[in-house]
Order: structure tokens, then C-alpha cells, then sequence
């Protein structure tokens, strides 16, 4: 149960996400830009976070919804190792290489898509960082 929670959910031109925890949720605005829905929570100490069923979690919970106001073209939620690699703390903004991952996911294959999310995850995502690498991706529209 040590763990972080984020999640992402959508249908139609509603959404719902969720965060406790480091790690980040990205969107892709009908534009194309990457934005922050949900920064990193970190403790007082680098390396460390609010889990689960840490006593302080329902107050540090966050929660977004939102409608047509708010659309996005994708999401991607991505545990703190790999945001290592696609978010830059100092300007809290993520990676533009954030679009160029959503824009595959809706055009290649699945087959292409997972080839590529593991080579990535294998050759440079895990040699950034020494902590978990986790990233799902959504895209919003036709494949």
C-alpha cells in the first residue's frame, strides 16, 4: 500500500482525474501544448511522498473534472521515475516530448505503440532515474 494513486478517466468531453502522491498527470490541450494537471506532491525531504494510507492522504487527495471548457486531446499519468525524464520541476511544465508520445499512441498500431513505450521505459527513462517507471498514456479521439 505504499504507493502513490493517480488515475484518469474520460467519456464524451467530461473528465474526471485523481492524484495522492509524486508522480504527475499531464494533459494535451486542443492546441497540442503539454500542461500540468497535477504536480508532484513530495514531502519535506527529496525522495519522499505522501502514500496512500498515509494518515494526511484525504486532506493531500486531489481531485479534477471538468467539460467541454476544460477538453483535452490526452492524458498521461507517470510515476516520479519517469517524470524524471518528461517533467521539468523547475518551470513545472512537462516535456513537449509528452505530445509526440500522445500523437503516436492515437496514430501507430498497438503493437508499434508498446514497442516503443518499452524501449523508451528500457533505454531511457530507467537510466535517468533509479525509482519506478510507470507511464500510461490516453488519447482522446479515433485511432
Amino acid at each position: 500500500m505504499a504507493s502513490t494513486l493517480l488515475f484518469v478517466a474520460h467519456k464524451g468531453d467530461r473528465f474526471l482525474a485523481g492524484h495522492i502522491g509524486d508522480g504527475l498527470i499531464a494533459q494535451i490541450d486542443e492546441g497540442g501544448k503539454p500542461q500540468t494537471l497535477s504536480a508532484p506532491d513530495n514531502g519535506e525531504f527529496a525522495n519522499t511522498t505522501v502514500f496512500v494510507p498515509d494518515p494526511t492522504a484525504v486532506e493531500r487527495f486531489r481531485l479534477f473534472y471538468g467539460g467541454p471548457e476544460q477538453s483535452a486531446s490526452g492524458y498521461v499519468v507517470m510515476s516520479d521515475g519517469c517524470a524524471e525524464s518528461l517533467y521539468d520541476k523547475r518551470t513545472g511544465n512537462p516535456a513537449p516530448a509528452i505530445s509526440k508520445l500522445l500523437s503516436w499512441n492515437q496514430e501507430l498500431s498497438r503493437k508499434k505503440m508498446d514497442g516503443i513505450l518499452a524501449a523508451n521505459l528500457q533505454q531511457a527513462f530507467s537510466k535517468k532515474s533509479a525509482d519506478d517507471c510507470s507511464l500510461a498514456l490516453l488519447s482522446v479521439g479515433r485511432r
